[in-house]
């Protein structure tokens, strides 16, 4: 089975295929096995294809303004942060995301938010080439898939065709939660994280996990242990008012419904296999060396209190 593919990595064009869930050699065009060792064959199944039409859009044409911390490191505020994911809840102020009056009811357009540091911030754990890559090109393709989709939708509610909704809606979740998933993701490091938490942030993960070695423990084999591609989440459960570590793969499945993703480690192979080949462990126990525990401190604030 063949498909008409140009790959935007390589000369920016878009290329068309018949089902999302499609993989694509680069060289060939091939369909591939989404099992296969290829070091990429796994996340091409989905993460290339949410590149689709990329080229040319510019999703990064409005920014919010950047804070600095008492060492001159830029970060996005709470406030800015639930802009950029597009989440408009009760008692968040919006606004940095663009909004068209013509949509009426507050509904927003979502844009790529800004890298919250250089890219060579995270030398040592991440490069400026990695970073690069998997924000300007991958985020990026999940915020146009989004924005995409949402057009499509709103083509076939005015066709009244509904045909398509079930293949859309997957498409919805692949991309939002691509969108929201990286978005968290960039804040969740930071040059000058590592350590040990303190203040709350300790108290809670000492409560629901027992010790922050326990947490360290438990959030490591949850991130090394993803089947495939996929993340790494620290989440807030709200019915059960806990912290709780889960896995995802890819952006949505194996979901714990309701809870609040805070904190997460992005495990799809683009994320660190330009440094780290095969080696995703060293990845993950690299991740804590930048884990942004004041990022957190804010995150539980948010949905605690």
């Amino acid at each position: 089975m063949k498909a008409r593919r140009s790959s935007p990595l390589e000369d920016g064009n878009s290329y068309t295929t018949p089902h999302r869930a499609e993989a694509f050699d680069r060289d060939g065009g091939e369909v591939m096995n989404p099992a296969d060792p290829h070091p990429f064959g796994t996340e091409l199944a989905e993460t290339e294809l949410a590149e689709t039409e990329l080229a040319g859009t510019d999703v990064a044409n409005s920014e919010p303004e950047m804070n600095r911390d008492s060492t001159g490191t830029p970060h996005m505020s709470r406030r800015d942060l639930f802009r950029v994911l597009g989440i408009a809840a009760a008692g968040m102020a919006t606004g940095s995301i663009a909004i068209d009056p013509a949509q009426g009811h507050g509904v927003q357009s979502y844009l790529l938010p800004p890298l919250p540091y250089d890219k060579n911030a995270l030398q040592g754990f991440l490069s400026a080439e990695i970073l690069e890559i998997h924000h300007d090109k991958h985020h990026a393709a999940y915020v146009q898939g989004l924005t995409n989709t949402l057009e499509a939708m709103e083509g076939a509610r005015l066709r009244g065709d509904y045909g398509a909704i079930q293949s859309l809606s997957r498409d919805l979740a692949f991309h939002g939660s691509g969108h929201v998933l990286h978005s968290i993701y960039w804040s969740s490091m930071s040059p000058h994280g590592g350590g040990e938490p303190t203040g709350s942030v300790k108290e809670h993960l000492e409560s629901s996990f027992g010790s922050v070695d326990a947490f360290r423990a438990h959030f490591a084999a949850a991130t090394k242990g993803v089947q495939g591609n996929g993340w790494g989440i620290l989440a807030w459960e709200p019915l059960g008012s806990r912290l709780i570590v889960t896995a995802a793969e890819s952006h949505h499945q194996v979901v714990f419904q309701g809870a609040v993703p805070l904190l997460v480690c992005d495990v799809w192979e683009h994320a660190y296999y330009l440094q780290y080949q095969n080696r995703r462990a060293d990845y993950v126990d690299k991740f804590f060396e930048v884990l942004n525990w004041d990022f957190l401190a804010v995150q539980i604030k948010r949905v605690h209190g």
